[in-house]
C-alpha cells in the first residue's frame, strides 16, 4: 500500500456549546491558522475542514468519509464537549488519529502523563 500525505483528510474543531446560546461566538482563529499553515506546506487533495458547531461536525461524520486526523482545541470551557466527540469518533473510527491542543493541559510532567492515561482516546497532545 502506498501512502501519501496528500491523501489525508484532516478536520479541525474548536467546538462551542449551542443548546441555549452560543458559548463562544468568536471565529476559530487558531485552527484556521493551523489549517492555512498545513495547506501551505502539504499539497492536500482534500481541504482542511474547520468545525465550530457540534451539529455541523455530527452532520459531516454521518454523511462524509471520516477524517484520518481530527484535531480539537482544548480550553476549559470546551473540553467535555470535545472529548465527548473524541470518544465517539475513536469508538466508531478507531484508525482516526485524535489530536488535542491548547492551554487546558497540566504543566507538570507527571500530571500530563496522568491526563493522557485518563483520556486515552487522545493520541497526541500539542501543548498550547
Amino acid at each position: 500500500m502506498n501512502f501519501s500525505f496528500s491523501d489525508l483528510r484532516i478536520w479541525l474543531a474548536d467546538l462551542t456549546y449551542t443548546q441555549q446560546t452560543v458559548a463562544a461566538d468568536v471565529m476559530p482563529n487558531a485552527i484556521g491558522g493551523i489549517a492555512t499553515f498545513t495547506e501551505s506546506r502539504v499539497d492536500l487533495r482534500h481541504p482542511v475542514r474547520l468545525f465550530k458547531y457540534p451539529e455541523k461536525l455530527i452532520e459531516a461524520l454521518e454523511k462524509e468519509t471520516p477524517p484520518d486526523i481530527i484535531g480539537f482545541s482544548n480550553y476549559v470551557w470546551n473540553f467535555a464537549l470535545s472529548y465527548g466527540f473524541a470518544r465517539v469518533i475513536k469508538e466508531i473510527y478507531p484508525e482516526t488519529i485524535i489530536i488535542f491542543g491548547g492551554p487546558n493541559y497540566p504543566t507538570d510532567e507527571r500530571e500530563q502523563e496522568e491526563f493522557l492515561r485518563i483520556h486515552d482516546d487522545i493520541d497526541f497532545y500539542i501543548i498550547k
